[in-house]
């Protein structure tokens, strides 16, 4: 089978793609057709080489650990062979076959709902879940969202209608027109200082950019968060914020509700 592997942290031009024997099962494993993976920013800064200290992968191995695809062998307790599903694997999902060693962590998907959506779950919906709850974010809490046209941004966007948090988001020119179709009656500005400094309770973080966090932190007020998926080591320029990095994964029962 064909597989995508990293050998250096010099970025993706230095990825290879290999030929390399078909994984077997685990005995609590599942052996699945890969039909769609998640592109998600951990990947990418993983291949430069960024995440240092945040990983256990070695070099070299193949990239990627979320994945959609078609059940092609199951243990006991498993989906069924011909089963599509969504999922996690340590061992590298860019693969066209990878073995799902985590039952819990392997999720039939609906009949409803396409593999490719399905996929998007991974490092999408489940990284913006991850940030409300992190971040505690409620009914009224005063959200400042930087970026929300990519897979983590429009999930956010849109669980945030849900919630009902009073919303505004900063986005680029080139995305403005698409982000403010996302949720139409959240304000969207390209300009920063449009927003009141201290006006903000919440910061959350999709861009990974240090100078514009930099400046979107006098946004906040005393007390207030800045989260952030995107950069392990930023350090926020104020003393009376709480600045804070995660990439904790979510539950199956989470997972389940999302599908």
């Amino acid at each position: 089978m064909n597989s995508i592997w990293q050998i250096t942290n010099r970025g993706i031009d230095d990825l290879q793609l290999k030929s390399t024997a078909t994984p077997h099962r685990t005995p609590l494993g599942t052996l699945i057709q890969v039909t769609h993976v998640p592109v998600l920013p951990w990947d990418l800064k993983s291949e430069r080489g960024e995440l240092q200290g945040l990983t256990l992968q070695r070099l070299p191995h193949i990239i990627g650990y979320g994945f959609a695809g078609i059940v092609l062998e199951s243990g006991l307790g498993g989906p069924q062979p011909g089963s599509r599903v969504v999922g996690i694997t340590p061992n590298g999902s860019y693969a066209e076959i990878v073995n799902a060693p985590f039952l819990p962590m392997l999720f039939t998907i609906p009949k409803a709902v396409s593999l490719a959506s399905a996929a998007t779950l991974i490092g999408g919906a489940d990284a913006a879940v991850m940030m409300l709850s992190a971040a505690a974010v409620t009914a009224n809490t005063r959200v400042l969202v930087l970026g929300g046209s990519g897979g983590i941004g429009t999930y956010l966007l849109q669980l945030l209608h849900q919630i009902g948090a009073s919303t505004q988001v900063l986005s680029s020119p080139r995305s403005h027109r698409f982000t403010q179709s996302i949720v139409p009656t959240f304000p969207v500005t390209t300009d920063l200082t449009t927003i009141a400094d201290s006006a903000i309770d919440v910061i959350l973080d999709t861009t990974g950019q240090a100078p514009l966090l930099d400046q979107a932190v006098t946004k906040l007020r005393s007390g207030g968060t800045l989260f952030t998926t995107a950069l392990p080591h930023y350090q926020a320029p104020r003393q009376d914020i709480h600045s804070r990095f995660a990439n904790n994964p979510i539950g199956p029962a989470k997972y389940r509700s999302l599908l």
